[in-house]
């Protein structure tokens, strides 16, 4: 019988994808029943009953042995990952001599399994390979020559392996300019909500609350929800597409001015003055608001990320509005 993860360790959230079929369908659920077991067993410490119903749903059938499998393989394999946890070994009634083995110290990132992709991920708060402050437009360079811009409190953690290129967003949002890669290792951007493989590509996603939102600025990028037989799209140069883990929702035509961010400025046509104010407010410092009363207003026009006092005077120009301060670091906008 596999050892159960010691109590305290984080939290792993699972999804499955892949191409359709990759993966029947039971052993969908098991991967996703493996998943809740090890996020109940790492929150407490469990007592003999929960052992034991452990035990029994491991030991039901051969497919939920393979999905514990699948992830104590993973483990192996992401060995290196930060933050690990420790994985104390506990006596099971029944267990087999021999049988127990060391299970998930470490999971993050993404690894393909079976043919399909498991999704582990940390929770956002914890450490990242690279995290952008609050304000910051961080810059990077890949080992293959890929470059990056992570937006404001944009996360990522980084993948390379033999067979492919990983970039695992955890939150916000992330340009991407992707090299070419003498082994041909595809290069993916993903989320819980799917993958985004480039096809020789200058792109952007975006991380939001329910979905993906993807913008091509050059050539193409193949969208795959995460949701194992949900089919994928290819999405080509000037095209902005929504993804869910069940589907690619919308295609629409993409602003390339919105991505402009990356070089620190934002561009805006006919937004609401509330949309403008709640985008410069992830660059500011404290917390920046805007009245309902004046939030309807429509602006047009460039302001500079790096310098949200320069853009609020220019609002205050433009509009019957004031910029109120009680500190420095609360800012509300009300009408005049």
């Amino acid at each position: 019988m596999p050892a159960l993860p010691g109590a305290g360790g984080r939290v792993l959230h699972v999804t499955v994808a892949g191409p359709a079929g990759a993966v029947s369908a039971p052993r969908l659920l098991a991967l996703r029943e493996a998943a809740q077991w090890h996020a109940q067993l790492c929150a407490e410490p469990p007592d003999a009953a929960q052992r034991e119903r452990w035990a029994q749903w491991h030991d039901g059938n051969a497919d939920n042995k393979w999905a514990w499998d699948q992830l104590e393989r993973l483990q192996r394999r992401l060995g290196s990952v930060p933050g690990k946890m420790s994985a104390a070994a506990l006596d099971l009634a029944g267990s087999r001599a021999g049988s127990r083995r060391a299970m998930l110290r470490g999971l993050g990132g993404l690894a393909m399994l079976g043919g399909g992709l498991l999704v582990a991920r940390q929770p956002v708060f914890s450490s990242a390979d690279y995290q952008a402050a609050k304000g910051e437009i961080l810059p990077l360079v890949l080992e293959d020559g890929t470059r990056l811009v992570l937006d404001s409190q944009a996360a990522v953690d980084v993948r390379f392996d033999a067979t492919q290129r990983l970039v695992w967003l955890r939150t916000g949002n992330v340009l991407v300019e992707t090299a070419a890669d003498p082994a041909r290792r595809p290069f993916r951007v993903g989320t819980l909500h799917g993958l985004a493989t480039s096809v020789g590509t200058r792109y952007t996603v975006r991380l939001e609350a329910r979905v993906t939102r993807v913008a091509v600025l050059e050539h193409a990028v193949l969208l795959h929800p995460a949701r194992a037989s949900a089919p994928a799209r290819l999405i080509h140069a000037g095209q902005e597409a929504v993804m869910s883990e069940r589907e690619v929702q919308a295609v629409a035509r993409a602003d390339p001015a919105r991505a402009l961010w990356a070089k620190g400025v934002l561009v805006v046509s006919d937004w609401p003055l509330g949309d403008v104010v709640a985008e410069l407010a992830r660059y500011r410092p404290g917390w920046l608001g805007c009245d309902p009363a004046v939030a309807g207003y429509r602006v047009s026009g460039s302001f500079p990320l790096k310098d949200s006092d320069a853009a609020l005077a220019a609002l205050r120009r433009t509009f019957p509005v004031e910029v109120r301060r009680r500190t420095r670091y609360w800012t509300r906008i009300v009408r005049r």
